[in-house]
C-alpha cells in the first residue's frame, strides 16, 4: 500500500485543514520533475499493489512541500485503485478483505487512536519502521535460499498481524507496511494480493480526497496539476501491468518485500 495509505496520512497530519497559504499547485517548473517521481512509484504500485504515496511524497519532497504534494498524489493514487479494481476485480480476495482485514483493520483503528494520544509519534514511526525492516529482509533472506518455498504464516498470526495494522494505523496513521507484511505471507498469488490491496486503498484514499475536497485543499489549483500528470500515470499503469504479467510468484514477493524494506528504511530516516 501502502502506502502503502500509511505515508499520505503522515503527510496530511503536517498540513492542518485551516492552512490554507500551501494549498497551491506544484510550480510548472516542477511539474517534470514530479511526472518522473509519478513515473516511478506509481509503476512499483501497478506491480505490486503499493508504494505509490511513500515513494512519490518521499522523492517529491526534495524539491515541493509535502502538504502542497498531497492533494495532487492522492487523487492520481485513486484513479490507479479504481482502474486496479474495475480491471482485476475477479482477483480481489473478497472474502479476506471483508472478513478479517477490514474488521480487524476497523477494531484496531479504534483502539489504535484512543490509546495513542500523548505518545511520541516520532519514536513510534521508527519503531515500526525498524521492525519492517527487519521482517521485510529475514523474508528476503527466506526467498533467496535455493528451494526454501515461501510459507503463508498462519491464521492466528496474519490476524494479529493485521489487527497490529490497525493499531498503529490508528495511533500513527502508518498502518500499511504491516498490513502489507501480512498479506504478503498470507495464502494469495500476486494478482490476489494486488487486487485486494487496490480496494483498501481505494477505500481509505477516497475518504482522504472526500476530505481534501471539503477542508478546501483540492481545487482547481490542484486538479489542473493531477490532469499534467495523468499522462505519466497511464504509462505507469501500462508498465506496471507488463511487469506484473510477466514477473513469475517468487520474484514477485521479492519486489513486494523490497519495497517494504525501503519503507521502512523511509520511517527511520
Amino acid at each position: 500500500m501502502d502506502r502503502s495509505p500509511s505515508a499520505a496520512h503522515r503527510g496530511a497530519s503536517l498540513a492542518p485543514g485551516g492552512d490554507r497559504r500551501q494549498t497551491r499547485a506544484v510550480p510548472t517548473p516542477n511539474l517534470a520533475l514530479l511526472s518522473a517521481v509519478v513515473l516511478v512509484a506509481f509503476t512499483a504500485e501497478a506491480t505490486a499493489g503499493f508504494g505509490s504515496t511513500v515513494l512519490s511524497l518521499t522523492l517529491g519532497s526534495l524539491f515541493a512541500p509535502i502538504p502542497v504534494l498531497l492533494p495532487i498524489v492522492v487523487p492520481l493514487n485513486v484513479g490507479l485503485t479504481v482502474y486496479l479494481v474495475a480491471r482485476h476485480a475477479h482477483h480481489v480476495a473478497w472474502r479476506l478483505l471483508w472478513m478479517r482485514v477490514l474488521p480487524l483493520m476497523a477494531a484496531g483503528g479504534a483502539i489504535g487512536y484512543a490509546v495513542g494520544r500523548g505518545l511520541d509519534a516520532a519514536a513510534l514511526r521508527r519503531v515500526l519502521g525498524a521492525l519492517v525492516v527487519a521482517v521485510s529482509a529475514r523474508e528476503l533472506w527466506r526467498l533467496a535460499r535455493p528451494g526454501a518455498p515461501p510459507r503463508p504464516l498462519p491464521p492466528a498470526a496474519t490476524a494479529a498481524c493485521i489487527g497490529a495494522a490497525g493499531v498503529v494505523h490508528g495511533m500513527l496513521a502508518t498502518g500499511g507496511p504491516l498490513l502489507v507484511y501480512a498479506l504478503g505471507r498470507a495464502d494469495l498469488s500476486k494478482g490476489a494480493l494486488r487486487s485486494t490491496l487496490a480496494v483498501l486503498w481505494l477505500v481509505l484514499n477516497a475518504a482522504l480526497l472526500a476530505a481534501f475536497i471539503a477542508d478546501g485543499r483540492l481545487g482547481g489549483a490542484q486538479l489542473r496539476a493531477v490532469a499534467a500528470l495523468v499522462p505519466a500515470l497511464a504509462v505507469a499503469i501500462a508498465l506496471g501491468e507488463r511487469v506484473h504479467r510477466r514477473i513469475p510468484e517468487r520474484p514477485f514477493r521479492a519486489v513486494v518485500f523490497g519495497l517494504l524494506l525501503v519503507a521502512g528504511g523511509l520511517s527511520l530516516a
